[in-house]
Parts: C-alpha cells; sequence; structure tokens
C-alpha cells in the first residue's frame, strides 16, 4: 500500500491572485498534487490542500512556504481569520499507508528547515509538539501577530512560557521575524472546516457560538435548580443532569 499523507498550508495571503499563484507554483512537484487553492478575501487567507507521497508532498510544504515568506510581509497584512504569521498553519494529516507519529516527524522536518533557510520564528504544533500546552494550535497563535514582538522580547509577558518562544528559528525579535510572523507545523487528523452566517450583530455572542460548537469541545455547565417558592416544605431539588461535553 503507497503511503498517501495529505498537507493543508493556509497562507496570509487572500487577495493577491498574482502571489497566491506564485507560491502555489513552488508546490507543482512530481510526487504531489495540490488539490485545492481556495483564497478568501475577507479572511486575507488562502488554503492550499496538497496530497500525494510523504517526501515529495514534505518538499513541495517546504518550497511553499520558502515561497510565502519570501513574499509576503505581514506588517501590512490585515483579515478577520486569526493569524500569526505569514504561513500561519500548516499541518501534515495521514491518509494511507502512514502514522501520525510520521507526520509529527515530517512537520518538524520541514518545520526546521524552513526556519534555517528563511530566519522565521517557527513553531510546531498538534502531534508533534514539543510540551503538551503547545499542541493546541490557539495556545500558540495567541496574541496573534500583534502580540509576537512582545512573546520574543527578553521581558514579554504576553503568553506563558511554555508557549512564547518558537521551536526553530530566532528567539527573539528580528527584522525577519518582524516580516513573516510566526510560522506552525504540525501533525493532526482529518478536519472538517465550515463557516455559518449567524443573524447576530454581536460578534461576542457568535463566538460563543462557535466555542460550544467547535471540535475541541467545551464543558457545559448544567443551570441552576430553580429556587423553592412559600414559605412550605420545599422539595429537594433533583440532581443536576451530567455535564456535556459539546
Amino acid at each position: 500500500m503507497n503511503a498517501i499523507v495529505e498537507c493543508v498550508p493556509n497562507i496570509s495571503e487572500g487577495r493577491d491572485s498574482g502571489l497566491i499563484e506564485a507560491v502555489v507554483a513552488a508546490a507543482r512537484i512530481d510526487g504531489c498534487t495540490v488539490l485545492s487553492v481556495e483564497p478568501d478575501s475577507d479572511y486575507n487567507r488562502t488554503v492550499i490542500t496538497l496530497a500525494g507521497q510523504p517526501g515529495p508532498v514534505a518538499e513541495a510544504a517546504r518550497a511553499l512556504s520558502v515561497e510565502a515568506i519570501h513574499r509576503i510581509d505581514m506588517r501590512t497584512h490585515s483579515g478577520e481569520h486569526p493569524r500569526l504569521g505569514a504561513v500561519d498553519v500548516c499541518p501534515f494529516i495521514p491518509i494511507q499507508g502512514i502514522t501520525m507519529e510520521d507526520c509529527a516527524r515530517l512537520a518538524a522536518d520541514v518545520a526546521e528547515k524552513v526556519a534555517s533557510e528563511t530566519g522565521a520564528p517557527v513553531f510546531v504544533y498538534g502531534e508533534g509538539a514539543s510540551h503538551p500546552t503547545r499542541k493546541k494550535l490557539s495556545n500558540l497563535r495567541k496574541g496573534e501577530y500583534e502580540g509576537l514582538e512582545d512573546r520574543m522580547t527578553e521581558d514579554g509577558a504576553t503568553n506563558h512560557t511554555d508557549t512564547r518562544r518558537p521551536d526553530f528559528g530566532p528567539k527573539h525579535w528580528t527584522d525577519q521575524a518582524a516580516r513573516s510572523g510566526g510560522c506552525t507545523f504540525g501533525a493532526r487528523p482529518v478536519l472538517i472546516a465550515y463557516n455559518v452566517n449567524i443573524p447576530e450583530p454581536d460578534a461576542a455572542v457568535a463566538k460563543m457560538i462557535g466555542t460550544l460548537v467547535r471540535g475541541s469541545g467545551r464543558i457545559v455547565a448544567p443551570p441552576p435548580p430553580p429556587p423553592g417558592g412559600g414559605g412550605g416544605v420545599v422539595s429537594p431539588a433533583p440532581p443536576p443532569p451530567p455535564q456535556a461535553t459539546i
């Protein structure tokens, strides 16, 4: 059985079609197929899906990432999607004949090469994370690009110590870090993502709904029992239902 791996780089550019095409072109190599390119102008982000043999896919991801880092300047980037850097996230996903551990090794290898070639700060998340607190992407993306300089400053306090510094590349703020932001590589299972329009003007409400329904889950506590009424004997409240993870 031939090993097949998927890789889904998300780059922080969704409006400049010429730049996007140049970045994708770097990934068009033998043994790797570009399955889809999905730019979003509101997010100012493009999701690219690659698949094929592990070696070629890893090389395509490296080449694509280097090209994106050379072309994207995060100092002028704006968009609706949270992001940390030019290659905001680049996960490897096992599809056939390859393990999650294999994908974690691919991700770490590509991350180290990209950091070495570009001088960008690079983080590793998911199954290849170097510490349990670094496994969750949102922990590494905390503060986004705008908070990265503080994280990489000696006395910065934006992030917890375990998630503050990159795994590869410079550990302190540099001109390249300012330009590229932080790039994130990792390994994870297949992910299904979709957007829902909510007729609600309050962004906090929409974010709470997203927190409740996304796959990472949230513990929802049962409502408190109703207060007893009158001056007579109050019947004991029924036991609360079990907590549910949504």
